[in-house]
């Protein structure tokens, strides 16, 4: 099951890239109910189930009890999902070796 979190992993972040999503210090910034229209694709485990193993793995920014953190968004703090980008690169580069 870990290598589907992983692939799927990999293709939000390079979906979300490719659409231009937002970047800032070295995450993917996203809101939840993007996100969780994403994940609800591949039906493996519910949206907040692959969060939460996100969040315990760190490919994820969090805040304690929450799998959001709040972030600026157009001048307005709202809670917003954060990809780490240094977790995609170092998976991108796995998968590619394999």
């Amino acid at each position: 099951m870990l290598v589907i979190m992983i692939k799927e992993f990999l293709a939000i972040c390079e979906y979300l890239k490719k659409s231009g999503g937002r970047e800032a210090r070295g995450y993917l910034i996203i809101e939840r109910p993007e996100l969780e229209a994403l994940l609800n694709k591949n039906r493996y485990l519910t949206s907040l189930e692959k969060l939460k193993y996100w969040k315990a793995l760190h490919w994820i920014d969090a805040d304690e009890n929450q799998t959001t953190k709040k972030v600026c968004v157009g001048g307005v703090r709202k809670r917003c999902i954060k990809l780490d980008l240094k977790v995609y690169g170092a998976m991108k580069d796995v998968i590619g070796r394999s």
